[in-house]
């Protein structure tokens, strides 16, 4: 078998193919959370519901409130809400919370089962048992609809973008690392009689082996982010989305050696192949 020289730049061209599969896995992880993330904030929207009990104005007018609503069909639970909820909601919209202690709070907050029938039927029995209350919906089901499917053709066109430009480069590492060896080698084995489908298939070898450690590597460190997020990273919520993903969605991380071999094949074929035309048609 004869030996592929080391390419000039070889371990140049391996750290770029591996940081092209890591932004092309990351951009895919990314736009999937994105989604993901999109598709739980439209599903909260539809069922949050918070009730603000405005007459009378006291602590028994609230409890009685929270019982009302756990008693209509359609919630699926209700609790009058205390100062420490009221300051973890305020953190999750990147709000600080008050320093000084927070008034009694007329506030029930209510998670319904997302049917679009359970507010009404709320606010009647509300009003049925004496209580004057205002009830604070999340966004209707249509804007939040919309807001999803932006969510959605934002994340895929991103990932899209970030897809094909990786593809580039690593096709483009495959075909330098292709034309550096074919560039030295490609003359003689013309002379030898080698055929244009040997000599492509020596350089596409060792650029696909090359790409296929380098997709591994990158493989191995997009896992390492992913782990280090869920246990350490700075927002619970992101942690709690890494946590639910499923196996079929790990699959831009099986295919990244398989594609990364493949394009850097592809592009180093391409390289000895136009070296082997330069090299025939020599005197």
């Amino acid at each position: 078998m004869i030996p592929v020289p080391r390419p000039a730049g070889g371990r140049a061209l391996f750290w770029l193919t591996v940081t092209a599969c890591v932004f092309a896995a990351g951009a895919a992880f990314a736009a999937l959370l994105a989604l993901r993330g999109a598709q739980l904030a439209e599903m909260d929207s539809r069922s949050a519901v918070i009730v603000r009990v405005l007459a009378p104005d006291d602590a028994a007018a609230v409890a009685r409130a929270a019982e009302i609503a756990q008693q209509t069909q359609g919630v699926v639970s209700a609790e009058a809400m205390s100062p420490a909820r009221a300051a973890t909601l305020l953190r999750q919209f990147g709000m600080a919370p008050p320093e000084e202690p927070l008034p009694a709070l007329r506030l029930v907050e209510v998670e319904t089962d997302g049917s679009s029938a359970t507010p009404g039927a709320l606010a009647d029995n509300l009003l049925g048992a004496g209580l004057q209350a205002e009830l604070i919906r999340g966004p209707s089901s249509s804007v939040a609809q919309r807001a999803t499917a932006n969510v959605r053709v934002a994340a895929f066109g991103g990932a899209g973008a970030a897809l094909l430009a990786a593809a580039f480069i690593v096709t483009f590492a495959g075909a330098a690392r292709g034309a550096s060896g074919a560039a030295t080698m490609a003359q003689g084995l013309v002379d030898l009689g080698a055929t244009r489908g040997q000599v492509m298939g020596v350089f596409g070898g060792e650029a696909a082996s090359a790409g296929f450690i380098a997709g591994l590597t990158a493989a191995a460190t997009v896992v390492a982010g992913l782990v280090a997020l869920r246990l350490h990273g700075p927002d619970p919520a992101l942690a709690l989305l890494i946590a639910r993903m499923t196996p079929i969605e790990y699959a831009p991380l099986a295919a990244a050696p398989v594609v990364a071999a493949l394009l850097g094949g592809l592009g180093a074929r391409a390289a000895a192949d136009a070296a082997f035309t330069r090299a025939a048609v020599k005197p």
